[in-house]
């Protein structure tokens, strides 16, 4: 299941470890063949010294899926998501790994460096529809989830002004399953995914490049059907660096 949502457009302002944005998605910008999408999405990134701080909160209503040949396309004007999440990770080497030079350029990263990190999350997912989507028989899924993740980074630093940070944490989500109606609650363990990756060319007054954060979380294990969760964000961006106060 997808959201027709088209590539948006925007502004974003960044100071020290802490960033604002905002886009929009235009209408010639959107396959109407794929339905309509009504969203609410909100994210902010923090990009600590010695933390990392990502919070979510999705509202999606209409969604779509494609045949195998892409001919056909289905669409579930009905099926609705909704997702709140926090994730916080420790970066272990902040002394010599910096996350806010790969993800929001307020600092550069001169060597090549990476770091370990650990940490952990919690996430409430709801999904429900009239007919599109039917479990036990129900049609609504309330997810509760807490996390436990560790995993690795890196940047390499290519000619002091250059680099490509790849990096990825893992773990499990403990998970309490309510589907509406039925009796009782059943608890899961779960697997989530947390890549990150980014690129770009700095220097001391505009910055380009691209980024990437994932967060995979699997909501549901039940019977014969699988529910993962993938959300986060892309996008290519040019920056040019304001002087405010002293340097």
């Amino acid at each position: 299941y997808m959201p027709n949502s088209p590539v948006n457009l925007g502004l974003s302002v960044s100071y020290k470890g802490w960033s604002i944005s905002g886009g929009y998605g235009f209408d010639f910008m959107r396959d109407s063949k794929r339905g309509k999408t009504k969203i609410i999405d909100f994210q902010t990134h923090y990009y600590g010294r010695k933390f990392t701080l990502d919070f979510y909160f999705q509202d999606y209503q209409g969604l779509y899926s494609d045949s195998e040949d892409k001919n056909i396309v289905t669409l579930y004007p009905d099926l609705k998501i909704l997702q709140y999440g926090l994730c916080w990770q420790y970066v272990f080497n902040h002394r010599k790994f910096s996350y806010r030079a790969a993800f929001n350029q307020s600092e550069r990263q001169l060597q090549s460096a990476g770091s370990w990190q650990a940490g952990g999350g919690a996430y409430y997912n709801r999904v429900s529809s009239d007919t599109s989507l039917v479990v036990s028989g129900k049609n609504t899924l309330n997810s509760y989830q807490l996390s436990i993740t560790g995993g690795y980074i890196y940047t390499w630093v290519i000619k002091s002004h250059t680099h490509i940070s790849v990096g990825a944490s893992m773990g499990f989500n403990v998970a309490t399953e309510d589907i509406k109606h039925v009796s009782g609650e059943r608890l899961q363990v779960l697997p989530n995914v947390l890549p990150r990756f980014a690129a770009g060319y700095d220097s001391k007054t505009w910055s380009i490049g691209l980024s990437g954060t994932l967060n995979i979380v699997s909501v549901l294990e039940h019977d014969n059907l699988s529910m993962i969760f993938n959300t986060g964000q892309m996008g290519m961006f040019f920056i040019k660096r304001l002087e405010m106060g002293k340097r």
